[in-house]
């Protein structure tokens, strides 16, 4: 009773009507076909895919958007203790733990050009009047880059167009002297922190990083509030800390165990890092001169080619507020038959503003799911395992609601199935994908019981030629992939969207931009919900191995390629006997689970072989610079932050022409792949335990 009133209180007395003829219409619908009949999986599937409905999605965003919640902030607060009532309400158990985290605020950031003429830059994006609580609301937090080093600095200014490695070593080429400048950088490609890591290492002392309007401006079409791309004030605010080495509060020394020297300071940047728009860009850029880089792939919305250095002069100030505060995850629990294996589907609730499309477009779908179910439970279904419906806080300063809940419950690392992540769940139409491949299969069986909203088509139909990508990091399947080796999958409904952390990503640019029927979140919510339903219910688990040794044969096409590149001549030969014999056992794996239909002691081991054998590709040891990734099959780029690469530790070596670590990057691979082949098919007989 309680969700019905909840959700009647928020909306017109003619959708109260509506919504309640569509509630007990599928609830009569479903009590008519019990009778004498328990329902079947797939009766159980259909009542799922009809109850999720896209009008309290829209609820739920609008009131997750209503207020600023940032993480650690009174609003972040509130929307823990709503998300705990929801929980409850949905007949979930539910839990909320706090855990205490280092993160920075904006106390004052400045930019000024004092040479060769005098500018300030606003770093504030403009009043919209059509939307005026974007920029007016209480609470928003400024314009900033968190984990920033704070910092007075004037220097020269010099064009790095993206900070990659590859920018700078052009300008090196070149003859210019970066030690000692201010750079400016675009946003794209890499993640911003990854930049900072980079352009510190080059000798650079600030980083000033804007947002291109060619990429996410006018040049693309209509801006807000009149369509979906940023404004020239749009400001990108995010973390700068290095995510590529290591997530979660950067003081813990997990990130670097070795280490005897280790403090945070070696996460995050030791210049100061501020982000900026096109219209505090321009008259920076446009006072630059000396070189030029002749490149339509640097110019972007730039009126020149020069870089300089110089003659532009800046000086740049940032100070932060470094605290330590707490953060609030909360879990909620459907219990399964077995409660000893759980699947675990997660979102992130903190937001850096108002958070409609990242990532409360994840959180409205993820409630709808977890209503659902409950629901499903009060008529009587039981699922097979446990359901965990994580809301995680503090990702959007590096993963750090996840990263604690992982390291604080090592338990939970034989126990966890699968972990489903939805971050942005919609900012469009258009579906992508990332997983651990032993479930591209399942994800693109589910896709055939869902009707894309638009065209009415199976999405499966849609997404037959899309590829499922590769995962590295960025979000917080991170943790579960990288620490526990559970296999994981994200993804989302991409679109027109130029407000991406800004104040503009709220419910006005949802609702009439990013989904206005809000369709596509009950889409998201029905791709989330099926694709659990299968991780619970099933009796053999549906994870396929022998997909994961088909991508792992691209993956070593992959590194060939990368070490033909540095002309160095390696025998990979016995990696390649490795991925055969992987192959082969997951060839044997299949033709005995092809026999197990109906023998539940069969499927009980053979499931364990597939909950275990994700977790084999895991070295202790980790990846050279970055230990707390230990996954060897995928990780993210140590240059590109969110970017997977695949075998990281090889192609990252190789790369960096470290070839002594690359010897033992190359034994540790071969090993966890043929510790992953015994674990998958060993004989029957001689079963043992599976750790």
């Amino acid at each position: 009773f309680f969700f019905f009133t909840f959700f009647q209180r928020q909306t017109t007395r003619t959708m109260k009507t509506s919504r309640f003829c569509c509630f007990f219409g599928v609830l009569s619908t479903f009590v008519l076909g019990i009778g004498s009949n328990p329902l079947s999986l797939e009766d159980w599937q259909d009542f799922y895919l009809k109850s999720i409905d896209a009008n309290r999605a829209r609820e739920n965003l609008r009131w997750y958007t209503s207020f600023p919640h940032s993480a650690g902030t009174e609003g972040d607060f509130k929307t823990a203790m709503m998300t705990h009532k929801l929980f409850k309400s949905y007949g979930l158990e539910s839990f909320i733990s706090s855990h205490d985290v280092l993160i920075t605020t904006p106390i004052h950031n400045s930019i000024s050009m004092i040479s060769p003429s005098k500018f300030e830059c606003t770093l504030k994006e403009e009043f919209i009047p059509q939307d005026p609580n974007a920029t007016e609301a209480k609470g928003i937090i400024g314009t900033f880059n968190a984990y920033s080093a704070d910092g007075d600095v004037t220097a020269e200014l010099v064009y790095v167009n993206f900070a990659r490695r590859e920018d700078f070593e052009r300008l090196k080429a070149m003859g210019i002297d970066l030690n000692g400048k201010i750079a400016i950088s675009r946003y794209g490609y890499i993640f911003r922190g990854t930049k900072a890591m980079i352009a510190q290492e080059y000798g650079i002392k600030g980083l000033i990083i804007f947002t291109d309007v060619t990429w996410t401006g006018c040049a693309k079409g209509r801006v807000f509030p009149f369509g979906p791309w940023g404004t020239n004030s749009t400001v990108e605010r995010g973390s700068v800390q290095f995510i590529s080495i290591c997530p979660g509060d950067p003081r813990r020394k997990v990130c670097q165990p070795d280490d005897p020297n280790y403090s945070y300071k070696k996460s995050v940047p030791s210049i100061p890092v501020i982000p900026i728009s096109w219209n505090d860009a321009l008259p920076l850029v446009s006072n630059l001169k000396g070189l030029e880089v002749a490149d339509p792939e640097w110019r972007g919305a730039k009126n020149n080619d020069f870089v300089g250095p110089g003659p532009a002069v800046v000086r740049m100030v940032v100070q932060q507020n470094w605290t330590v505060t707490p953060i609030w995850n909360v879990v909620g629990r459907i219990k399964g038959k077995d409660q000893s294996k759980s699947v675990v589907m997660g979102n992130h609730r903190d937001a850096w503003v108002f958070g409609a499309a990242d990532p409360n477009s994840g959180t409205a779908s993820m409630l709808e799911t977890a209503r659902v179910f409950g629901l499903m439970v009060q008529k009587g279904w039981v699922p097979e395992r446990n359901i965990l419906f994580a809301s995680w806080d503090g990702e959007e300063y590096g993963l750090l609601g996840s990263t604690a809940f992982v390291e604080a419950n090592p338990k939970f690392k034989s126990q966890i199935i699968s972990y489903i992540n939805v971050d942005t769940a919609v900012k469009g139409k258009v579906l992508g994908a990332a997983s651990t491949p032993c479930l591209e299969p399942l994800f693109r069986k589910i896709l055939k019981k869902i009707p894309d909203p638009e065209s009415g088509k199976p999405l499966s139909e849609l997404f037959k030629n899309k590829k499922i990508g590769v995962l590295g990091s960025g979000s917080d399947y991170t943790s579960f992939l990288h620490r526990f080796g559970s296999p994981s999958l994200n993804f989302g409904f991409a679109g027109n969207y130029g407000v991406y952390h800004s104040a503009y990503d709220d419910f006005y640019y949802m609702s009439n931009f990013g989904d206005p029927t809000f369709e596509y979140h009950k889409t998201a919510a029905q791709i989330l919900g099926l694709f659990t339903f299968e991780l619970v219910t099933q009796p053999l688990l549906p994870l396929n191995y022998t997909v994961s040794s088909i991508r792992f044969f691209s993956y070593f096409q992959s590194l060939n390629e990368t070490i033909k590149s540095t002309g160095k001549k390696v025998d990979l030969s016995n990696l390649y006997d490795a991925l055969k014999s992987f192959q082969q056992s997951a060839s044997e794996f299949d033709a005995i689970a092809a026999t197990s239909e109906g023998n539940s002691t069969l499927q009980s081991i053979l499931n364990d072989r597939l909950v275990a054998t994700e977790r084999k590709f895991l070295n202790p040891k980790g990846i050279p610079r970055r230990p707390y990734f230990q996954h060897l099959i995928q990780a993210p780029g140590l240059f590109e932050g969110y970017g997977a690469q695949v075998f990281p530790g090889l192609t990252q070596t190789a790369q960096l022409s470290q070839w002594k670590e690359f010897d033992q990057q190359y034994k540790n691979l071969c090993a966890v792949i043929r510790d992953a082949a015994n674990t998958l098919s060993p004989s029957i007989e001689n079963k043992g335990e599976i750790e």
